[in-house]
């Protein structure tokens, strides 16, 4: 804590927050896209793998102000990103990968 605040400081990926706001605005153009929070997860790590971080020191409640001065070129970014990932979790969704593989019987089970 700094001297003379009672608001916590934080170090924030904002292009997180803000994939993560966009997220719901993108998902209403895929009404079958599942959203299991694997497929929501793989979508938020793989678009967040193709934009560049953007750091910032915040208050809590600062990020919102901070999101509103975000440029359009910005915002078309993370949407394009968005809009990649969902089609690469959708071609190849992982949410079953660990149930298939708990399932799956070695060798010695199946004799």
């Amino acid at each position: 804590m700094g001297e003379g605040t009672d608001v916590e400081l934080r170090l924030v990926n904002m292009m997180q927050w803000l994939v993560q706001q966009e997220l719901d605005c993108v998902l209403k153009h895929y009404p079958n896209l599942c959203r299991c929070e694997r497929c929501m997860l793989d979508i938020q790590a793989i678009a967040l793998n193709s934009l560049s971080p953007h750091y910032v020191v915040s208050r809590e409640g600062e990020l919102l102000v901070k999101a509103e001065h975000l440029s359009f070129q910005r915002q078309a970014d993370i949407h394009v990103a968005l809009t990649k990932a969902i089609e690469i979790v959708q071609q190849r969704p992982r949410h079953g990968f660990q149930a298939a593989q708990s399932t799956e019987q070695s060798p010695e089970q199946r004799s």
